[in-house]
């Protein structure tokens, strides 16, 4: 996580609680695939996503911005290379066609 941390210049106070279980259920799909943890692999399918919280001074009456629970990692959006499949979707038309991948 410390490697991960550094790659995109976070502190861990900055993660939602999201950001960890995004990162542990992406170590454990590589560990169940028998791949090597990498930083650079987790890199190449995630991104940050900065979440604005703004809270209210009150000393000196004006709005700033929050540091701490704000950062989250989503996946890419990229084109020419496989992206990682969302599974915190709501609707999936032909939802099928992500999860079962052999005939029974």
């Amino acid at each position: 996580m410390g490697e991960v941390l550094q790659r995109f210049n976070l502190q861990i106070h900055q993660l939602t609680p999201n950001a960890f279980s995004r990162m542990s259920v992406f170590a454990m799909v590589l560990k169940m695939s028998g791949c090597v943890l990498s930083v650079n692999t987790f890199a190449r399918y995630y991104e940050t996503h900065f979440h604005k919280k703004t809270m209210k001074s009150k000393h000196f009456n004006i709005e700033m911005v929050a540091h701490y629970g704000s950062y989250n990692f989503v996946p890419k959006k990229t084109k020419g290379i496989v992206q990682i499949v969302p599974t915190y979707r709501n609707k999936w038309p032909r939802w099928t066609d992500f999860w079962f991948y052999h005939r029974v």
